[in-house]
Protein backbone atom coordinates (compact mmCIF):
# COMPACT_ATOMS: atom_id res chain seq x y z
CA UNK A 1 0.00 0.00 0.00
CA UNK A 2 1.43 3.40 -0.94
CA UNK A 3 0.83 6.85 0.47
CA UNK A 4 0.81 9.74 -1.96
CA UNK A 5 2.71 12.86 -1.01
CA UNK A 6 0.61 15.40 0.89
CA UNK A 7 1.98 18.99 0.94
CA UNK A 8 1.49 20.93 4.17
CA UNK A 9 0.35 24.53 4.31
CA UNK A 10 2.44 25.78 7.25
CA UNK A 11 5.69 24.75 5.48
CA UNK A 12 5.55 24.08 1.74
CA UNK A 13 8.95 22.33 1.89
CA UNK A 14 7.41 19.41 3.79
CA UNK A 15 5.65 16.47 2.15
CA UNK A 16 4.02 13.68 4.17
CA UNK A 17 4.96 10.33 2.59
CA UNK A 18 6.48 6.93 3.39
CA UNK A 19 9.56 7.11 1.17
CA UNK A 20 12.05 7.32 4.06
CA UNK A 21 14.68 9.94 4.82
CA UNK A 22 15.99 11.47 8.03
CA UNK A 23 14.63 9.42 10.92
CA UNK A 24 12.76 10.75 13.94
CA UNK A 25 10.47 9.20 16.52
CA UNK A 26 8.34 12.37 16.63
CA UNK A 27 7.18 12.70 13.03
CA UNK A 28 3.57 12.82 14.24
CA UNK A 29 4.27 16.30 15.56
CA UNK A 30 4.34 17.54 11.96
CA UNK A 31 0.60 16.95 11.74
CA UNK A 32 0.14 18.60 15.14
CA UNK A 33 2.06 21.61 13.83
CA UNK A 34 -0.22 21.70 10.79
CA UNK A 35 -3.20 21.86 13.15
CA UNK A 36 -1.53 24.65 15.15
CA UNK A 37 -0.90 26.59 11.94
CA UNK A 38 -4.41 26.20 10.52
CA UNK A 39 -6.12 27.16 13.79
CA UNK A 40 -3.72 30.10 14.33
CA UNK A 41 -2.85 28.72 17.76
CA UNK A 42 0.73 29.93 17.28
CA UNK A 43 -0.60 33.49 16.97
CA UNK A 44 -2.69 33.04 20.12
CA UNK A 45 0.36 31.78 22.02
CA UNK A 46 2.33 34.83 20.87
CA UNK A 47 -0.24 37.04 22.64
CA UNK A 48 0.17 35.35 26.05
CA UNK A 49 1.79 37.95 28.36
CA UNK A 50 4.93 37.37 30.42
CA UNK A 51 7.03 39.55 32.70
CA UNK A 52 9.77 39.86 30.10
CA UNK A 53 12.63 42.23 30.93
CA UNK A 54 15.17 40.64 28.63
CA UNK A 55 17.30 42.97 26.52
CA UNK A 56 18.81 40.35 24.24
CA UNK A 57 17.05 37.16 23.23
CA UNK A 58 16.87 34.60 20.41
CA UNK A 59 13.45 33.11 21.12
CA UNK A 60 10.27 35.06 21.77
CA UNK A 61 7.98 34.00 24.60
CA UNK A 62 5.45 32.80 22.05
CA UNK A 63 8.04 30.60 20.34
CA UNK A 64 9.15 29.11 23.66
CA UNK A 65 5.55 28.46 24.68
CA UNK A 66 4.95 26.85 21.30
CA UNK A 67 7.94 24.53 21.77
CA UNK A 68 6.94 23.70 25.34
CA UNK A 69 3.47 22.70 24.08
CA UNK A 70 4.94 20.43 21.38
CA UNK A 71 7.25 18.80 23.91
CA UNK A 72 4.37 18.06 26.27
CA UNK A 73 2.27 16.62 23.45
CA UNK A 74 5.18 14.37 22.48
CA UNK A 75 5.59 13.22 26.09
CA UNK A 76 8.72 15.16 27.03
CA UNK A 77 7.81 16.59 30.44
CA UNK A 78 11.31 17.62 31.52
CA UNK A 79 12.78 20.91 30.30
CA UNK A 80 16.14 19.18 29.88
CA UNK A 81 14.73 17.13 26.97
CA UNK A 82 15.04 20.25 24.83
CA UNK A 83 18.83 19.81 24.67
CA UNK A 84 18.42 16.58 22.71
CA UNK A 85 15.33 17.66 20.79
CA UNK A 86 17.29 20.59 19.35
CA UNK A 87 18.96 18.01 17.08
CA UNK A 88 15.76 16.08 16.26
CA UNK A 89 14.68 16.52 12.62
CA UNK A 90 11.00 16.37 13.57
CA UNK A 91 11.26 19.31 15.94
CA UNK A 92 13.51 21.17 13.52
CA UNK A 93 10.80 20.95 10.84
CA UNK A 94 8.06 22.15 13.20
CA UNK A 95 9.97 25.04 14.75
CA UNK A 96 12.14 27.75 13.23
CA UNK A 97 14.64 27.30 16.06
CA UNK A 98 14.57 24.76 18.89
CA UNK A 99 15.51 26.37 22.21
CA UNK A 100 17.72 24.77 24.84
CA UNK A 101 16.64 23.78 28.35
CA UNK A 102 17.86 27.02 29.94
CA UNK A 103 15.55 29.10 27.75
CA UNK A 104 12.49 26.99 28.58
CA UNK A 105 13.22 27.06 32.32
CA UNK A 106 13.62 30.84 32.23
CA UNK A 107 10.25 31.15 30.46
CA UNK A 108 8.44 29.57 33.41
CA UNK A 109 10.15 32.00 35.79
CA UNK A 110 8.73 34.92 33.78
CA UNK A 111 5.17 33.67 34.18
CA UNK A 112 2.70 35.94 35.99
CA UNK A 113 -1.04 35.62 36.78
CA UNK A 114 -1.81 37.23 33.42
CA UNK A 115 0.13 34.42 31.74
CA UNK A 116 -2.37 31.84 32.97
CA UNK A 117 -5.26 34.05 31.90
CA UNK A 118 -3.72 34.39 28.42
CA UNK A 119 -3.34 30.63 28.08
CA UNK A 120 -6.96 30.16 29.10
CA UNK A 121 -8.04 32.66 26.44
CA UNK A 122 -6.08 30.71 23.83
CA UNK A 123 -7.72 27.47 24.94
CA UNK A 124 -11.16 29.08 24.85
CA UNK A 125 -10.56 30.42 21.35
CA UNK A 126 -9.81 26.90 20.11
CA UNK A 127 -12.91 25.53 21.84
CA UNK A 128 -15.09 28.22 20.28
CA UNK A 129 -13.61 27.53 16.85
CA UNK A 130 -14.45 23.85 17.21
CA UNK A 131 -18.04 24.57 18.23
CA UNK A 132 -18.56 26.91 15.29
CA UNK A 133 -17.14 24.35 12.86
CA UNK A 134 -19.45 21.59 14.12
CA UNK A 135 -22.41 23.90 14.80
CA UNK A 136 -22.89 22.16 18.13
CA UNK A 137 -26.09 23.46 19.74
CA UNK A 138 -26.10 21.40 22.94
CA UNK A 139 -23.53 21.68 25.72
CA UNK A 140 -23.15 19.24 28.60
CA UNK A 141 -20.88 20.62 31.32
CA UNK A 142 -19.23 17.68 33.07
CA UNK A 143 -18.02 18.83 36.49
CA UNK A 144 -15.63 16.90 38.68
CA UNK A 145 -12.79 17.31 41.12
CA UNK A 146 -9.45 15.57 41.05
CA UNK A 147 -6.59 15.26 43.50
CA UNK A 148 -2.87 15.76 43.00
CA UNK A 149 -0.44 14.65 45.64
CA UNK A 150 2.25 17.26 46.16
CA UNK A 151 5.51 17.47 48.06
CA UNK A 152 7.46 20.28 49.68
CA UNK A 153 6.02 23.73 50.34
CA UNK A 154 4.04 24.32 47.18
CA UNK A 155 1.30 26.95 47.18
CA UNK A 156 -2.14 25.60 48.11
CA UNK A 157 -0.92 22.27 49.45
CA UNK A 158 -2.97 20.91 52.36
CA UNK A 159 -3.74 17.55 53.94
CA UNK A 160 -6.80 15.67 52.70
CA UNK A 161 -7.99 12.97 55.08
CA UNK A 162 -9.98 11.16 52.36
CA UNK A 163 -6.90 10.60 50.19
CA UNK A 164 -4.56 10.40 53.17
CA UNK A 165 -1.89 12.68 51.76
CA UNK A 166 -0.89 16.30 51.13
CA UNK A 167 -1.81 17.86 47.82
CA UNK A 168 -4.15 20.06 45.80
CA UNK A 169 -7.82 19.49 45.00
CA UNK A 170 -8.66 21.31 41.72
CA UNK A 171 -12.11 21.48 40.16
CA UNK A 172 -12.39 20.73 36.43
CA UNK A 173 -14.98 21.03 33.65
CA UNK A 174 -15.21 19.06 30.40
CA UNK A 175 -17.53 19.04 27.42
CA UNK A 176 -19.61 15.91 27.99
CA UNK A 177 -20.09 15.29 24.26
CA UNK A 178 -16.62 15.90 22.85
CA UNK A 179 -14.44 15.41 25.93
CA UNK A 180 -12.87 18.85 25.38
CA UNK A 181 -11.19 20.34 28.43
CA UNK A 182 -13.07 23.55 29.26
CA UNK A 183 -11.55 24.95 32.44
CA UNK A 184 -9.79 24.20 35.72
CA UNK A 185 -9.33 25.99 39.02
CA UNK A 186 -6.68 25.13 41.58
CA UNK A 187 -7.89 24.74 45.16
CA UNK A 188 -6.26 23.80 48.47
CA UNK A 189 -6.06 20.10 49.11
CA UNK A 190 -8.42 20.14 52.09
CA UNK A 191 -11.52 21.73 50.49
CA UNK A 192 -14.75 19.83 49.80
CA UNK A 193 -15.62 18.62 46.29
CA UNK A 194 -18.13 21.41 45.49
CA UNK A 195 -16.34 24.30 47.21
CA UNK A 196 -16.41 27.35 44.92
CA UNK A 197 -18.31 25.56 42.15
CA UNK A 198 -20.76 28.42 41.54
CA UNK A 199 -18.02 31.01 40.99
CA UNK A 200 -16.22 28.46 38.80
CA UNK A 201 -19.12 27.54 36.54
CA UNK A 202 -20.85 30.93 36.19
CA UNK A 203 -18.28 32.42 33.73
CA UNK A 204 -18.50 29.27 31.61
CA UNK A 205 -22.28 29.47 31.39
CA UNK A 206 -22.19 33.19 30.59
CA UNK A 207 -19.59 32.67 27.87
CA UNK A 208 -21.51 29.93 26.08
CA UNK A 209 -24.76 31.85 26.33
CA UNK A 210 -23.27 35.04 24.89
CA UNK A 211 -20.20 34.32 22.76
CA UNK A 212 -21.13 30.91 21.35
CA UNK A 213 -24.89 30.59 21.90
CA UNK A 214 -26.28 27.13 22.64
CA UNK A 215 -29.92 26.10 22.64
CA UNK A 216 -29.61 23.45 25.37
CA UNK A 217 -27.20 23.57 28.30
CA UNK A 218 -26.94 20.81 30.89
CA UNK A 219 -24.75 20.27 33.92
CA UNK A 220 -23.66 16.78 34.96
CA UNK A 221 -21.79 15.90 38.16
CA UNK A 222 -21.68 13.36 40.98
CA UNK A 223 -23.29 13.64 44.41
CA UNK A 224 -20.45 15.76 45.73
CA UNK A 225 -21.88 18.67 43.75
CA UNK A 226 -25.47 18.27 44.96
CA UNK A 227 -25.66 21.67 46.65
CA UNK A 228 -28.49 24.24 46.68
CA UNK A 229 -26.10 26.95 45.50
CA UNK A 230 -25.37 25.08 42.28
CA UNK A 231 -29.03 24.30 41.65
Amino acid sequence: MTLSKIPLQFNSKIDVSHTGGTLTSDSGLILVQEFIHKTHLDQLLAQVPFNDQRKYWRHSNGQLLHQWLLQLIAGYRADSAANQLAKDPGFQLCLTQVAQQSSLSALLKRAIPATLAGMRRANQALLDLGRRQTNQQTLILDLDSTYYEAFGHQEGVAYNSHYGCWGQHPIVAFDGQTGDFLDVKLRPGNVYTSTGVVDFIRPLIEHYQQSVPVTDLFCRADSGFATPELY
